[in-house]
C-alpha cells in the first residue's frame, strides 16, 4: 500500500474523465472541409498534450468557423472553449464548444 501511495504521488493526479477548459489555443493538426464530416478532424492544445487529439464540434456552425476562414486554416491558431475527454490517464476527444477568436501563426 506504501508502494502504491508513493507511486500516485510520483505520477500526479489523473486527468478527470471531462473537464470544460476556457481560452484555449488550438491549432489544427488534420481537418476534414466537409462540415457534415464526423471523423478525420484532429488539433494539438499544447496546454493539455503535445499529441493531436479528436476534434468533434458542438455543432456544424462551430466547424464552420475553423474551417471556412478566409485563410489556409492550418496556417491559424484558434482560441476555443473545449470539453475535454480522458480514458486511461491520457486525453482522447477534444469537444470544440464555442471558437472565440482566429489568431495568425507566426
Amino acid at each position: 500500500n506504501a508502494v502504491q501511495n508513493s507511486a500516485r504521488r510520483f505520477l500526479g493526479n489523473p486527468l478527470p474523465t471531462n473537464e470544460v477548459h476556457h481560452d484555449q489555443l488550438l491549432s489544427l493538426y488534420q481537418v476534414r472541409g466537409d462540415i457534415s464530416a464526423k471523423v478525420g478532424d484532429r488539433g494539438i492544445i499544447e496546454a493539455i498534450s503535445p499529441h493531436s487529439v479528436k476534434l468533434i464540434f458542438v455543432s456544424e456552425e462551430v466547424k464552420r468557423q475553423i474551417v471556412e476562414t478566409h485563410e489556409n486554416p492550418f496556417q491559424k491558431i484558434f482560441l476555443v472553449d473545449i470539453e475535454a475527454k480522458a480514458t486511461e490517464g491520457k486525453v482522447r476527444l477534444y469537444r470544440i464548444l464555442v471558437v472565440k477568436d482566429v489568431l495568425d501563426r507566426d
